[in-house]
């Protein structure tokens, strides 16, 4: 059901109805503070990466000419840090939304113009079932997509002569299964958490086509008290960050195996994935503020501009009979600077401060990647140097 704020703020929908994740953390909306981020951490780590650890421990020993399961960093980082990241994202992202959008209602910054209107999204109606729906088509969905890009991503590993730790000489083995259900679920989650923030981003266009922003240059947060909205896309830099990294790690360890054009494929298809879905989850929750955002900068502007020709006109004839005081001067100033702390104020995504995190998440991996590609070149190139 939905989630009731004081008369002043809008209706929040519950966008958590049919969410089998939600359901299995434990969160049960506000009523609760959502579980601890250690405790879903750490349920998440025993269901996917346990199995396999657990089978790489038991289970027949892999060939010593192939790539070892403890030393595949890519599989440990994806299962013990980007698949546990994504699950904590997920489980937390309704709080977030309810209690940035209330805080943020309640301090002013945004107004609700038709709060009945926000309620109900065009054609698919109320939002709080179209979050259920999508729910169940994502979860659904995820399962599907991931069963099929975890079976082929065995494929590609199954050959002996790739040197996977999932093969033996005579073909899989059986800890390649337990691989399978641990990306299968890896996979699902990635699929629910780019739909939900798809979907999450659309309710917040909706909704802020029915909301005036009204900025408040002063407020100490520098975003003209609109940073606990900041959240719903900032969050997810640490995801992007995170996931740049492991294509990083996949692409350093697949140095140790033997290269295939399934093997050259799959990697293409990661890094083609991180570029496209990296954008999206990161401006999608940000981009519906922008409007907004840069009408009320400029309202502000404009008044600031008037002011200044107010002011001006006024000292002109003043001057003409008698000189200005230091009172005018005082004025001048403090226009000045009402001017100059709203012209630092942001509008999302594209201001410089929020375009930096954007790089810094998006791109380091890229450079690390590369820095790592570089760096032995060019010290073979300085030993060469020296040898002559």
């Amino acid at each position: 059901m939905p989630t009731h704020f004081p008369s002043q703020t809008v209706l929040i929908p519950d966008t958590t109805a049919y969410s089998l994740l939600h359901r299995l953390a434990g969160y049960r909306g506000l009523e609760s503070p959502p579980p601890p981020k250690v405790k879903i951490y750490l349920a998440t780590v025993v269901v996917i990466y346990l199995p396999l650890l657990l089978a790489a421990l038991l289970g027949p020993r892999t060939p010593a000419d192939h790539l070892q399961f403890f030393h595949d960093w890519a599989a440990s980082f994806v299962l013990l840090v980007s698949g546990p990241v994504l699950v904590i994202l997920m489980v937390m992202d309704d709080y977030v939304l309810a209690t940035s959008l209330k805080q943020v209602q309640q301090s002013g910054a945004v107004q609700i113009l038709d709060a009945r209107r926000v309620q109900q999204f065009p054609i698919v109606g109320p939002w709080h079932l179209t979050f259920g729906k999508l729910n169940l088509v994502a979860q659904i969905g995820g399962l599907v997509v991931g069963l099929f890009v975890a079976w082929r991503t065995i494929q590609i590993y199954t050959p002996p002569e790739v040197g996977f730790w999932i093969t033996g000489n005579s073909g899989l083995l059986p800890i390649a299964y337990v691989y399978q259900y641990s990306l299968t679920l890896l996979y699902a989650a990635i699929v629910v958490f780019v739909l939900r923030s798809i979907v999450l981003s659309l309710y917040l266009l909706h909704l802020m086509s029915e909301a005036k922003i009204r900025i408040l240059p002063f407020d100490p947060d520098k975003c003209g008290g609109l940073q606990p909205v900041s959240r719903l896309g900032l969050r997810n830099q640490y995801t992007l960050s995170i996931l740049g990294v492991n294509v990083v790690l996949l692409l350093m360890t697949s140095r140790h195996l033997h290269w295939n054009r399934s093997l050259y494929d799959l990697i293409w298809a990661a890094s083609f994935a991180y570029l496209i879905l990296g954008p999206i989850v990161f401006v999608g929750p940000l981009l519906p503020f922008r409007a907004g955002m840069r009408r009320a900068k400029e309202e502000w502007i404009s008044e600031i501009q008037q002011s200044f020709r107010v002011e001006f006109e006024r000292l002109r004839e003043k001057i003409r009979i008698v000189q200005t005081t230091e009172e005018d001067e005082k004025l001048i100033e403090r226009l000045r600077k009402i001017g100059s702390v709203v012209g630092e104020l942001p509008v999302w995504p594209f201001d410089a401060t929020t375009l930096r995190k954007f790089l810094t998440a998006y791109i380091v991996p890229v450079a690390v990647s590369l820095l790592g590609k570089l760096v032995p070149v060019g010290l073979e190139s300085f030993r060469r140097l020296l040898d002559r």
